[in-house]
């Protein structure tokens, strides 16, 4: 026996839809251009997608060639250090209040900016500079870990900081010297060639 299925009788707010109508469009060309000024109207859709993307590759491509490197000069890297130092500052400054949290902030900070000044010895070949750029952020890790607990244990938290500077000052006995007139601080010469 076969069984039969019943249907549903179709109600009026099931009707196909309609496509809307595009005004001032036929056949894909607005009125009065020519097929000739639109080369890809009379080609299939996924050519013309190949087409498209061809156009963003080669586009992404050139933009690409301009610069295909962040170089990180000199004076990045100097802008970088007059902000790490006074972060860093100010944190252990922050520590000897005992105000934790706003060590905290400061020494998450100066991290942040250190970790971008490897991108500068990375591109020199300086692999003691990036060594002891890696020490400060672990030890800096490291330092954050002890600040983010309950209680907050003063000794190891500034031994951190005293460790985190022996390191800092590591890099700086090599690559840094002191200007004798103005009192700055600069890369020795011949450190950023």
């Amino acid at each position: 026996m076969v069984r039969q299925v019943r249907r549903r009788p179709r109600r009026h707010f099931m009707a196909p839809r309609r496509r809307p109508r595009r005004s001032g469009v036929r056949g894909g060309v607005r009125a009065g251009m020519t097929a000739a000024a639109l080369p890809c109207v009379g080609l299939p859709a996924g050519v013309r997608a190949g087409i498209a993307g061809a156009v963003l590759l080669l586009a992404a491509t050139a933009l690409h060639a301009q610069n295909p490197h962040f170089v990180y000069t000199a004076d990045h890297l100097a802008g970088t250090m007059e902000t790490v130092g006074p972060n860093f500052d100010a944190g252990v400054r922050a520590l000897g209040a005992s105000d934790y949290a706003t060590a905290k902030e400061r020494f998450v900070r100066a991290r942040e900016q250190l970790a971008t000044t490897v991108t500068f010895w990375r591109q020199r070949d300086r692999e003691d500079a990036i060594q002891w750029v890696r020490d400060a952020i672990i030890r800096l890790d490291g330092l954050d870990t002890t600040l983010s607990q309950d209680s907050v244990d003063a000794g190891a938290a500034s031994a951190q900081a005293q460790e985190i500077e022996a390191t800092c000052n590591a890099c700086h006995a090599v690559y840094r010297e002191q200007d004798p007139a103005t009192g700055e601080y600069r890369l020795k010469p011949g450190a950023a060639g």
